[in-house]
């Protein structure tokens, strides 16, 4: 046994409660000096779903809810071809030859490209191998370009030609795994038929349990990293781990915005312009305290937030940006001198995030809890159960959603 004191919010001072730390099963010795029943109005703990807002997002709709199962689990992605690309010109004549492109696979004869800068229109007459030749639509010259970023507005073709060049984007495999949390509730029936004020031992330790449990489930979903191993804890088992938003090996959020001072400029002009570019134009931007703190003082913010509202105990602005609309809330595990910083930019529309877990032929790894009846703790005179779930996440179209960071 040991002791500890709860720790203050970040920027109080006082004196926490102290407790007893527990290891293992609990006794009596929990109960304190008195057993007798105090005249307190004590509720029962609930846990508080503002203090874990995705995983309770999530766990409330049913169609961000999906069994895998394995414990590798897939979804499928696919992307429109690219709308621009990077091309030079050397200029001077109506027609060029072996200009440069960034990809020669996105053209064929009659795509056509817009230099943003003239505005002039070229048209590609003929393609050897990578070689691509192009002649200007309308009078003049082609004007010289390095390196520009031009856009392909499509493909033109005359009477009596054959059909178009099929070209796609290969689709992609996504994965995460499920991973087996657990969190147990020990007790002696010595303890369980000790009075105490408040709600008996057993119940009260469960809800806590219950709580530290989804909290550990947030957690991954922001900070866990997806890998797979064997012998960490001495098993021979293959151990598996689940990734989240965070995770940039996974890759789940590719689109990273980082900042050294915050303007509302950049935000709403250069951050919420990338954001919405791909994906629906609603999404939910959980941030932590200080980066909250700052967008809240933005003007925009002041005068665009729509009506306050509650979702499932979460605080939601809705701001209206001239590339949809923002709903933004407050997450209370982006905290710490880093992450308090940070934003995590979800597009929860069409089901493009979820909540998976291992499930097949009858049986269910869901998050629940399992009260143990082996007569190995019926003869230790004890009653053992514990939270159970094995669960991954799922995040869809990594393009969609975002993430800002100092």
């Amino acid at each position: 046994m040991g002791s500890f004191s709860r720790a203050l919010p970040s920027g109080f001072t006082g004196t926490a409660e102290s407790y007893t730390s527990v290891s293992g099963s609990r006794g009596t010795s929990n109960v304190g000096s008195s057993a007798a029943k105090r005249e307190v109005d004590e509720a029962m703990v609930t846990f508080e779903p503002y203090q874990t807002p995705i995983l309770t997002e999530l766990l409330s709709n049913k169609f961000r809810r999906k069994p895998a199962g394995n414990q590798t689990f897939e979804w499928i992605t696919s992307s429109l071809l690219p709308r621009t690309d990077t091309v030079t010109f050397v200029g001077g004549a109506a027609n060029e030859d072996n200009i440069t492109v960034g990809d020669s696979t996105l053209y064929q004869v009659g795509t056509k490209i817009v230099n943003d800068v003239t505005g002039q229109v070229v048209i590609v007459d003929s393609i050897a191998s990578s070689q691509i030749d192009i002649t200007k639509i309308g009078a003049g010259n082609i004007t010289a370009a390095s390196a520009l970023t031009m856009h392909l507005i499509g493909d033109s073709f005359e009477q009596g030609s054959s059909s178009a060049t099929a070209k796609s984007v290969n689709k992609v495999f996504p994965y995460n795994y499920v991973e087996i949390f657990k969190k147990s509730v020990h007790e002696t029936e010595s303890q369980q038929a000790t009075a105490e004020y408040g709600p008996d031992d057993w119940n009260r330790n469960k809800m806590d349990r219950m709580a530290e449990f989804k909290m550990d489930l947030e957690d991954h979903f922001l900070f866990g990293i997806r890998d797979s191993n064997t012998g960490f804890q001495n098993g021979t088992f293959t151990q598996y781990h689940t990734g989240g938003c965070l995770d940039s090996t996974a890759n789940f959020i590719s689109a990273y915005y980082t900042y050294t001072t915050l303007t509302e400029a950049l935000f709403f002009d250069t951050f919420l312009a990338g954001l919405f570019s791909k994906g629906t134009n609603r999404k939910r931007l959980y941030c932590g305290a200080t980066l909250k703190s700052t967008l809240s003082n933005f003007s925009k913010v002041k005068q665009q937030t729509k009506v306050e509202e509650k979702t499932y105990g979460v605080n939601i602005r809705l701001i209206e940006c001239d590339f949809g609309m923002l709903e933004l809330a407050w997450h209370p595990m982006l905290d710490g001198a880093t992450y308090t910083n940070y934003g995590i930019a979800l597009d929860l529309g069409r089901d493009y995030v979820k909540y998976r877990y291992l499930a097949n032929g009858g049986k269910s790894r869901d998050l629940g809890f399992r009260d143990y009846t082996n007569p190995l703790y019926a003869e230790q005179d004890s009653r053992k159960g514990e939270w159970l779930g094995e669960i991954g996440w799922e995040l869809q179209g990594s393009e969609y959603h975002g993430i800002i960071k100092k």
